[in-house]
């Protein structure tokens, strides 16, 4: 299915959501700090922290991973969770580890 198929002009984004959800085997959620907090902490936005929740509730924690970048603030739900950190605008650098997550989760596919 084309990303384009899940947009379309007056769609809730529960809906867009509920579809991915439904559609997808894996997830790959990018965590930058969009956000200052008053005390000038990094941010990730909320909408994605709220989409980290909901693929991790149905995909699990191994197919839902979260790309965090450096000096972002993590909230407490993901102590202890694994994730793969990156420096601001230098996300590229995660390919190689995403890629042997995905390698990883989906061995049958993969294999050598």
């Amino acid at each position: 299915m084309s990303w384009t198929n899940f947009w379309g002009q007056g769609t809730i984004i529960r809906d867009i959501l509920h579809k991915m959800l439904e559609s997808s085997s894996f997830a790959i959620l990018a965590m930058t700090g969009e956000i200052a907090s008053r005390s000038g902490k990094k941010l990730p936005r909320l909408n994605v922290v709220h989409e980290a929740g909901l693929f991790q509730g149905k995909l699990g924690f191994s197919r839902a991973i979260i790309l965090l970048e450096k000096r972002v603030k993590v909230f407490s739900n993901l102590d202890g969770v694994q994730i793969i950190p990156f420096k601001k605008g230098c996300i590229e650098t995660t390919f190689g580890d995403v890629l042997a997550t995905i390698k990883r989760e989906f061995k049958d596919v993969y294999a050598e």
